[in-house]
């Protein structure tokens, strides 16, 4: 099985404190087909070490994707509402 670590470069407690929040959410979640599954986590908060074990991503992230995506995707403002829509895209 292919895995993906994240960890933090250097210590920073409020990055530690919102990846350990994460972990939480991700152990809470379970097995999701629409959510990067946990497979595992290794902490060890007294030699300022946390890492979460994910499944890997053969496709990439998120955030590259929409970015790739992006003529796909229309902002629209109307009536002091934001709302986001999506052209029919061919992945």
């Amino acid at each position: 099985m292919d895995v993906a670590i994240k960890t933090l470069k250097t210590w920073n407690t409020s990055q530690a404190k919102a990846l350990l929040d994460e972990l939480k959410i991700l152990s809470y979640v379970g097995k999701n087909d629409h959510v990067v599954s946990l497979v595992g986590a290794i902490t060890n908060i007294d030699e300022s070490k946390i890492q979460v074990i994910l499944e890997f991503c053969a496709e990439g992230s998120l955030d590259t994707y929409l970015i790739d995506k992006r003529n796909y995707f229309l902002d629209e403002i109307s009536d002091d509402k934001i709302c986001f829509s999506v052209n029919t895209a061919v992945a």
